[in-house]
């Protein structure tokens, strides 16, 4: 975190660990069908598992945040669902 001080030319800085990660998830699926499924399994409460077969780092256990998951958007031959995530200990 970064502290202005008044007076001076340089901020204080107070160093914290990382937090668990929180933000919107943009899932984009390959038909309407797995979209709207999706969207279903996303309003039940409950914990998530986000994992990518070649991009271990996103890989995180996610429970869906205050705000709303979006309807299913459909553009270009892709749908799509905004969630809001905020990410959660295994």
């Amino acid at each position: 975190m970064i502290h202005p001080i008044l007076g001076r030319a340089d901020d204080d800085v107070t160093f914290r660990p990382p937090s668990l990660r929180r933000g919107v998830l943009h899932l984009v699926f390959a038909d309407a069908e797995a979209a709207y499924t999706a969207r279903a399994a996303l309003l039940i409460p409950q914990r998530l598992a986000l994992t990518h077969t070649t991009v271990a780092v996103v890989g995180m256990t996610f429970v869906v945040a205050e705000g709303e998951v979006s309807d299913v958007l459909a553009e270009s031959s892709q749908w799509s669902i905004d969630v809001p995530f905020r990410e959660v200990l295994p």
